[in-house]
């Protein structure tokens, strides 16, 4: 299903970036496929001529170290994005209720700089099935967001 989104997508000059949910590995990560999805859209935009400038918006929306750590550590694959050049792990100084919210709010953040910054991003995520509540809350919340603009949620489960 998902190579009948991405390349019409491509084609259009958008951006795709999915992930899928295993049952197995969903246990210990949450959020895993959104991770996943996430760090390839990394991927995609390190390769865009762009990227630099690309990361410098990133720079100056991020400015508290500990949101662009409680990104990185919920988000692998985002710490080019987030650190360009200088990444050493480090762990966030935020824990409990507040970080959920936090995180959800870094992260749409996060989504309106790259949306705002190409064309147009689809997001695709598999087995939604399979999913835990904390991403099921995060998609609301993204999903609800008006300003994160040209992005297209694409959420399939039984």
């Amino acid at each position: 299903m998902a190579k009948g989104i991405s390349e019409p997508a491509q084609k259009r000059g958008l951006a795709f970036a999915g992930g899928k949910f295993d049952l197995n590995k969903n246990a210990t990560l949450p959020t895993s496929a959104f991770a996943d999805a996430t760090s390839s859209l990394a991927g995609y935009l390190g390769d865009r001529e762009d990227a630099s400038e690309i990361a410098q918006e990133i720079g100056n929306a991020f400015t508290d170290i500990d949101d662009k750590l409680l990104l990185a550590s919920a988000l692998p694959g985002c710490e080019k994005l987030l650190f360009p050049g200088n990444f050493s792990r480090r762990t966030c100084s935020i824990g409990g209720k507040d970080s959920v919210m936090r995180l959800q709010y870094a992260i749409r953040r996060l989504l309106k700089v790259i949306c705002n910054n190409i064309k147009g991003v689809v997001l695709f995520i598999d087995d939604l099935q399979w999913s835990d509540v904390a991403t099921i809350e995060l998609l609301k919340s993204i999903a609800l967001d008006r300003e994160i603009s040209s992005l297209l949620l694409v959420l399939l489960g039984l």
